[in-house]
């Protein structure tokens, strides 16, 4: 029986045959796979493991996808060949940020945080490799957060004002038009829908303050959501929560199996009217906003929040949020419509999510068609493109599933609570060829990874990982036309015992 201690190479998970392996991840794990740390690495998945690690980090705002956009057109992800790296980091630009780097004097300063964060130290690793830096993926992308920042640069949401911020400040050679077009390249594939389901619940405000009409904009623009989905028992459910003085449950998750009785029946929702009770609605999303849903890691827990007004009703919407989020593994993503809106509401609101990231939150000034453009954009890529998943904590009865089916393509991220004895998974093979990756980083892929298993079917593979931080990450891939797995995951180190085969 074979076991990985923080010495042992890597290479003995990639066996075949059923094995087992002990993993502890720790802050900077040495048996790691980390190509964004790779001289001359380049790939999709090098770019989306580079941009996340960034964007975990906390250091810098949210780049709304912009280091994915510059990195494709730049360099078609690192596979056009030429000086800078990925990014294509110009000399001028290189020099400046590492001059500011190192005279840097207030606290954190940047070197810190990057050792702290990416274990590495600038110095040593960037400034006495000088320019041929660029080359290593992190390095160059991180020396283009760092000179934005520096500059006073914040990286807008819309790709128009992406493209006129890349031809400014980073390269002044660069064509706007191609920088729009291959964005919306990206956005099409990631629109795409690449799971196979969702549980998604609308909770819409009927007060007083939305009016009639408004409330007709809300569920056209509910129709709109769901037009990206395909609707059905296996696929997305959609349910329907109405609230205003109270909260109602106009339809539930399993009413409604196909798009157009789904539409018909948003379309059919009357319209109320009353005080503004948003923890109550909060509430009722927790009790009974998810009846009928399927309470598995592969098929996330979405619920869209659509407020006109603050509380005037009902229970503390603080409470009702704390409420949601111990009890539920659910993204929830707050839409505030018009000027009565209370922000810090709106961040409670969002904060009953499992990622209460800044762009779960959205305020906007009516039901003006470009904002409701974006705002659909939004919700889909966050729905549909894998790293929405990267947080979708879950505990570890409902990581086990039987019989998970995964199409070829489709990749699911989810995060798991690790106990303080460590996690035993298993996994077994059915049908096809899956991959699972684990690591203490959300979204790992082939880029970024702690330990892997590939599995076709009638083989199994198990690891105990012994836990450092209490939260670790898997993400699974389909690689075969269709794939079919098991997965079970127990408390403690029982890999070693007869009969997990």
């Amino acid at each position: 029986m074979a076991r990985l201690g923080q010495g042992s190479a890597l290479a003995l998970v990639f066996l075949v045959l059923f094995c087992s392996a002990t993993v502890v991840f720790s802050q900077c794990n040495t048996q790691s796979v980390d190509r964004t740390l790779e001289d001359g690495a380049t790939g999709g998945d090098v770019v989306k493991a580079t941009a996340d690690k960034i964007r975990e980090s906390g250091i810098f705002g949210d780049d709304h996808e912009f280091l994915r956009r510059m990195a494709k057109v730049e360099s078609d992800n690192g596979r056009i060949m030429g000086p800078g790296g990925i990014w294509r980091v110009d000399l001028e630009t290189f020099k400046d940020v590492d001059v500011f780097i190192l005279l840097q004097q207030e606290t954190p300063t940047l070197q810190s945080q990057f050792e702290e964060h990416f274990c590495f130290s600038w110095s040593v690793e960037v400034t006495s490799r000088e320019y041929s830096a660029m080359d290593v993926p992190l390095y160059s992308a991180l020396t283009v957060m760092v000179y934005l920042s520096l500059t006073g640069q914040i990286i807008p949401q819309n790709t128009e004002q992406q493209a006129e911020l890349w031809t400014e400040h980073l390269n002044r050679n660069g064509d706007e038009q191609e920088f729009i077009s291959i964005s919306r390249s990206l956005r099409d594939a990631d629109n795409e829908c690449r799971i196979k389901g969702v549980d998604m619940v609308f909770v819409m405000d009927e007060s007083g303050s939305v009016g009639a009409s408004n409330f007709e904009k809300m569920k056209q623009l509910a129709i709109d959501i769901t037009e990206s989905f395909e609707i059905g028992p296996d696929r997305t459910q959609v349910a329907w929560i109405s609230f205003a003085s109270y909260a109602r449950v106009v339809f539930n998750l399993t009413d409604y199996s196909t798009k157009d009785t789904l539409h018909d029946a948003i379309r059919g929702i009357t319209y109320g009217g009353g005080g503004t009770a948003i923890g109550r609605a909060l509430e009722t999303l927790r009790t009974e906003g998810f009846v009928g849903g399927r309470n598995n890691f592969d098929t996330p827990e979405v619920a869209i929040v659509v407020t006109y007004g603050q509380t005037n009703a009902g229970i503390d919407t603080s409470t009702a949020a704390d409420n949601l989020r111990r009890d539920r593994n659910v993204n929830v993503f707050a839409v505030g419509v018009g000027t009565g809106v209370d922000t810090a509401e709106l961040a409670i609101i969002a904060s009953a999510g499992i990622e209460s990231t800044q762009d779960r939150t959205q305020l906007i000034d009516g039901f003006i068609d470009n904002q409701l453009n974006i705002l659909q954009q939004l919700i889909r890529a966050r729905t549909c493109f894998d790293a929405m998943f990267s947080d979708n904590l879950q505990s570890i009865e409902r990581l086990n599933a039987a019989n998970v089916s995964i199409p070829e393509g489709v990749t699911v991220h989810v995060a798991v609570e690790c106990p303080l004895e460590g996690l035993t998974v298993n996994a077994c093979g059915r049908t096809g060829t899956t991959i699972l990756y684990f690591s203490r980083s959300s979204s790992p892929n082939s880029a970024n990874y702690e330990i892997i298993f590939t599995i076709m079917a009638g083989q199994c593979r198990n690891t105990y990982i012994d836990c450092v931080p209490m939260r670790i990450f898997m993400t699974v891939e389909g690689i075969a036309e269709t794939n079919e797995y098991n997965l079970t995951a127990m408390t403690g180190d029982i890999s070693t015992l007869q009969g997990m085969c």
